[in-house]
């Protein structure tokens, strides 16, 4: 680590409101980095889907929009399903 990343370190311990930590004994600023290009990554990529054709969509006021017996995935597990079907996406050549 060069020495403004070290004094960096050594004021920066926080978590944003993704829930990442950063300091020492946390995340270095390059993983810090990784965890929020990742992010962006699917942030985008869920921009980027049409309610009728893709695997996932954002819904406005779901309390009135979604049924009981659908799934409604958040934080983590939102993560995950976005992830696979951007996996998905790709297997099959789609952009």
């Amino acid at each position: 680590m060069n020495e403004a990343a070290a004094h960096a370190m050594q004021y920066l311990a926080v978590t944003d409101a993704m829930g990442y930590q950063a300091g020492p004994g946390l995340l270095s600023p390059e993983e810090y980095a990784a965890e929020l290009r990742k992010d962006a990554e699917r942030y985008s990529w869920l921009r980027a889907q049409n309610w009728n054709t893709s695997l996932l969509a954002v819904v406005a006021d779901p309390k009135d929009a979604i049924k009981l017996g659908h799934d409604c995935p958040s934080l983590a597990r939102l993560d995950e399903q976005i992830d696979a079907a951007m996996l998905a996406q790709r297997a099959v050549g789609a952009v």
